[in-house]
């Protein structure tokens, strides 16, 4: 109780890495059924104070794990619960700031069919109208700077979009698509050509494009990366464009984003400029995850996962999993991080 006192005024006084700090320590004892309402709700304010300080894929992560027990209630007795609709609505906003275009889709889709079941009253209805109008604009302003070589693969996107109730975000892609002459007649009527180009060039001025990258990720090649900077360095992950190499990049560089950020106070910095990690398979591994560490002028982590459903496992294949990860993780940092104290 103190502990999450303690990190909420944190939070209030933006004393992010402290609210962490916090935040952490107090998790432990809410793991139990009477206290699952206290537990989502302390992750979602770690996911905020993550988000915060730039530490993305650990906010994306905390947040995965409380919509994870929020759906819990769902399950069991098909409840909506407010506490769902909270995290599947960041869920799909952190895949947004993380340039990812189709997860965060699919977190607006389920976001938006868990509401509609939800809503009981015209103010739930206006709320969710306006959230989504934020998001739809939000992704307008990341899909406009969509590079020329993925345009043709999207040609069919900005109608899906318009399914979807994406309206603002459709306008944007195919202006970049097609142009202006392209846009639906009632955006024509309402403005002329002068006034066409200085809206769609206003998206690149928005404040808002401070929290997007530069670019949008379809995940539409054979190949993806993924990337943090930490204490100076990048940490960046290479891998094929399948499961469950994703998942594993995505577990390191929260996992690194998370443990580093509670080391502020000791002095921690990165050592290297750049550690570059590649994911491969192995049919021959199953269910494991192996590294080897290759040293020349910069540094390269090399892991060897094992042809394996990450969302379909044992228990005691878990447990052996987490400590392949566990292992790798710090082998990452003793490797990477220096402390002076």
């Amino acid at each position: 109780e103190a502990l999450l006192t303690r990190a909420s005024q944190h939070l209030e006084g933006k004393r992010y890495y402290k609210a962490i700090d916090s935040l952490g320590r107090s998790l432990v004892p809410l793991y139990k059924e009477e206290a699952r309402e206290d537990l989502i709700i302390s992750l979602a304010q770690l996911s905020f104070a993550y988000e915060a300080v730039g530490l993305l894929w650990a906010a994306r992560s905390t947040m995965l794990h409380a919509a994870s027990y929020a759906t819990i209630d769902f399950h069991k007795h098909s409840e909506v619960t407010k506490l769902q609709l909270l995290s599947y609505n960041r869920l799909r906003l952190l895949e947004l700031r993380l340039g990812r275009v189709g997860y965060s889709l699919e977190w607006h889709r389920l976001n938006h069919i868990m509401n509609v079941n939800y809503i009981k009253s015209n103010e739930e209805a206006e709320k969710l109208l306006r959230e989504d109008m934020f998001y739809g604009a939000q992704l307008g302003l990341l899909l406009i700077k969509t590079p020329k070589k993925h345009l043709q693969s999207l040609e069919y996107l900005p109608d899906t979009l318009i399914s979807m109730d994406l309206d603002l975000a459709s306008h944007a892609l195919i202006f970049r698509l097609a142009g202006k002459k392209s846009l639906p007649q009632v955006l024509l009527e309402k403005m002329n050509d002068k006034e066409l180009d200085e809206y769609f060039d206003s998206h690149f001025t928005q404040p808002s494009q401070e929290d997007l990258p530069n670019e949008p990720s379809f995940y539409s090649e054979g190949e993806v990366e993924l990337k943090s900077v930490i204490l100076g360095t990048s940490f960046i992950v290479k891998t094929k464009n399948c499961s469950p190499n994703i998942e594993i990049g995505e577990y390191i560089l929260a996992s690194l984003e998370g443990f580093l950020a509670t080391t502020m106070e000791m002095g921690s910095h990165g050592n290297k400029s750049i550690v570059n990690i590649l994911v491969i398979n192995d049919r021959t591994e199953e269910v494991k995850v192996s590294h080897k560490i290759k040293k020349d002028s910069s540094i390269v982590y090399e892991i060897t996962c094992g042809d394996f459903n990450p969302h379909s496992l044992k228990r005691t294949e878990q447990e052996s999993l987490y400590q392949n990860m566990f292992d790798i993780v710090v082998s990452i940092i003793s490797h990477t991080v220096s402390y002076r104290h």
